[in-house]
């Protein structure tokens, strides 16, 4: 009789894990297609007592199965297909590792993400509004603001420098499209003429002439070339006007890698170098394969802001889900940040995101085998009823 009784309890225990088992199936099959999803691990143990003490498992002839019991079992952290999207915010990890999240006073970690910039500047995860962590000159966690890189400062044109051929058989030379920037960032074009002859008969005498848009002369001076080259007192000199309007333009002009010489009457004097820029707004925002925010203006100019950090910890078997592809970690020691592609760590590919990991072909076989196992079960419990209610007829009739 208590054996009966006990294989209806046994079977019932194998009805309720395999439910729970079907349960797991069914959350991976159902995540079979969401980004970062990592595939739970099926897990049965089977359940004994141990005679007429639970403390001596040395009695192994009075062990008696109880049945089955279930527990979640390891997650499966292999890899998962990376799928290419065109959003450069879009990141995955091609190899172990994890990104950062940051929320508040928490640390979570995530194999892929889909980023965005929100109002306050911050590259956030899109799915939960929590920020990508990246590491500062010390290496400690920090989330990065755009806040104060939306835009790039001007910077006034300090210095021109002119090089290549001036033509001492030629009587003028003339560089167009000479573009320099007040303190506002304001563009002037401007013009140099070369004049021979100046304003003295002295040999290699001429006068640099300096125009604006409009063909105005706003600035000259005479210089003396002797032999192939410009006397050292001429070589570098201040050119200052102000634009009708405009903020004062001042800049250093530089005509000492100029060749003096006759090759004909033909002189290709240029602009080599010339700074300043103009203001820029924030065209393109990019994280490269080292990790690294890459900021790209309008007016050509780029910027770096920190690296992503890569986490990675020394048990994964600790690691809990905490829902929207996230995870959290209860293992002994900290968790470890760095680099990408930098110890061991994966790297970082961006305009990808990591699909799931499920695999449904193993899937299906296992909800096979658990629907095979629950019937069974329920099979043993209507045995058992059976017999009881034969073994209660039997006494009934006596």
């Amino acid at each position: 009789m208590p054996g009966l009784i006990g294989a209806l309890f046994i079977g019932q225990s194998g009805m309720v894990a395999y439910s729970q088992g079907l349960r797991t199936i069914s959350d991976n099959v159902a995540n079979l297609n969401t980004l970062g999803y990592r595939a739970q691990q099926l897990a049965f143990a089977d359940s004994f007592s141990f005679g007429s003490s639970a403390y001596d498992r040395s009695t192994v002839q009075n062990n008696v199965g109880q049945g089955v019991t279930y527990s979640d079992g390891a997650i499966d952290f292999r890899t998962g297909e990376l799928r290419d999207t065109g959003n450069d915010l879009d990141l995955a990890l091609d190899g172990n590792g994890f990104l950062t999240f940051l929320d508040g006073t928490r640390t979570l970690l995530g194999r892929t993400g889909q980023f965005e910039l929100n109002d306050d500047g911050f590259v956030v995860d899109s799915l939960t509004g929590f920020r990508l962590a990246f590491l500062n000159g010390a290496g400690a966690l920090q989330a990065v603001t755009l806040a104060q890189s939306r835009t790039s400062a001007p910077i006034a044109t300090s210095q021109v420098a002119l090089s290549d051929i001036l033509s001492s058989s030629a009587t003028s030379a003339t560089v167009s499209n000479v573009k320099v920037y007040d303190s506002t960032g304001f563009e002037h074009v401007l013009s140099i003429e070369f004049t021979k002859g100046g304003s003295t008969t002295a040999p290699g005498t001429w006068t640099i002439t300096v125009k604006n848009a409009a063909g105005d002369s706003v600035f000259t001076k005479d210089v003396q070339f002797f032999g192939a080259s410009v006397q050292a007192s001429d070589e570098v000199f201040e050119v200052s006007f102000e634009p009708d309007g405009g903020e004062a333009i001042s800049f250093d002009l530089d005509i000492s890698e100029i060749d003096y010489f006759s090759a004909g009457t033909t002189s290709t004097v240029r602009v080599s170098e010339a700074d300043g820029r103009a203001a820029g707004s924030l065209q393109t925002l990019a994280i490269d394969e080292e990790g690294r925010l890459q900021l790209t203006y309008s007016n050509g100019e780029e910027a770096i802001l920190g690296h992503v950090a890569i986490a990675t910890v020394s048990d994964q078997t600790r690691l809990q889900r905490q829902g929207d592809r996230l995870f959290s970690y209860t293992g002994r020691g900290s968790i470890d940040f760095g680099k990408s592609g930098v110890n061991g760590r994966g790297t970082l590919s961006s305009g990808k995101v990591e699909a799931s990991n499920v695999d449904l072909a193993s899937e299906f076989s296992d909800l096979i085998l658990i629907q095979r196992g629950f019937q069974a079960s329920s099979q043993v419990i209507s045995a058992s009823n059976e017999m009881l209610q034969q073994l209660l007829s039997m006494r009934s009739q006596g």
